[in-house]
């Protein structure tokens, strides 16, 4: 049967790895603040690698959310 007493443990915050929106959203967003951030910064903001940042760019171009200026 199942124990009683004990409560289930509590996940921290920290151990959370969900999110309504995607990387692709977040990266969209720091864009659309209009302030120039590199890629490494938009890595740094979003919590992704700036590998992933630049393919994450190249999808939105290819999209046609995003201009090359």
């Amino acid at each position: 049967g199942k124990r009683r007493g004990a409560p289930p443990p509590v996940l921290e915050s920290q151990d959370r790895s969900w999110t309504f929106l995607t990387n692709h959203a977040h990266v969209l967003i720091c864009i659309s603040t209009g302030e120039e951030l590199t890629a490494r910064e938009l890595a740094l903001r979003v919590g992704i690698t700036e590998r992933s940042v630049q393919a994450i760019l190249t999808d939105l171009t290819g999209e046609g959310y995003l201009i090359k200026s």
